[in-house]
């Protein structure tokens, strides 16, 4: 689920997901569950109703086996996959629209306003296109080239820096190598993902 505000403007899928998390907290307590790639956004909502985020393996159905453990109530992916247990346990479009005009109904404000509400960090993407006996040989380099950082090993490898992050994870599909970045600009997430990458296959 893509969202598009009253301007025209398309407000990107990650927010899909951050506007269901900010209406549905404010209605249900809960903690709250995405996967490592999607936006640290989700830790400023969960900050401001006092829950916390669970990550997971990239794939809805480990966001939503997470959920149903915990009984969390909204979760998804920010590629615009809304999950509302109310409904079912996997991304449901119709659901998450049905949260996002709840949200506008009640407030009877632009959501454009929602939005702006919202922290803004910047994603950079690319990958690595490698022979498949260089997969583990790359990934491998990771830890060794940002021993200062904290490492979360649960799907691929995440760096984590103050206010950005670095996702470096094999594609299930394909003899590539992903490389997700999050910080406070577009240019520092650029950077550091072209960075990254010069340093992986260096």
């Amino acid at each position: 689920l893509s969202v598009v505000d009253e301007t025209g403007k398309c407000i990107g899928e990650e927010f899909s997901l951050l506007l269901a998390e900010k209406f549905i907290l404010s209605k249900t307590k809960g903690d709250i569950v995405t996967n490592l790639s999607s936006s640290m956004a989700s830790e400023d909502i969960a900050a401001e109703f006092g829950v916390k985020v669970h990550r997971t393996k990239v794939g809805e159905i480990n966001v939503g086996k997470k959920m149903m453990e915990l009984q969390s109530p909204v979760g998804g992916e920010g590629n615009g996959g809304i999950i509302c247990p109310e409904v079912h346990y996997t991304r449901d479009a119709p659901a998450g629209m049905a949260v996002i005009l709840g949200y506008l109904a009640e407030r009877d404000e632009p959501i454009s306003k929602f939005a702006a509400e919202i922290p803004h960090y910047y994603f950079a993407k690319n990958k690595i296109k490698v022979d498949p006996t260089e997969l583990d040989n790359i990934m491998n380099k990771v830890p060794e080239i940002f021993t200062d950082y904290k490492l979360d090993t649960t799907d691929g490898i995440k760096i984590l820096g103050d206010k950005f992050w670095i996702h470096v994870r094999k594609s299930g599909t394909e003899p590539i190598i992903r490389v997700y970045v999050e910080s406070e600009t577009a240019e520092k997430s650029e950077q550091i993902c072209k960075e990254t990458i010069g340093k992986l296959v260096g």
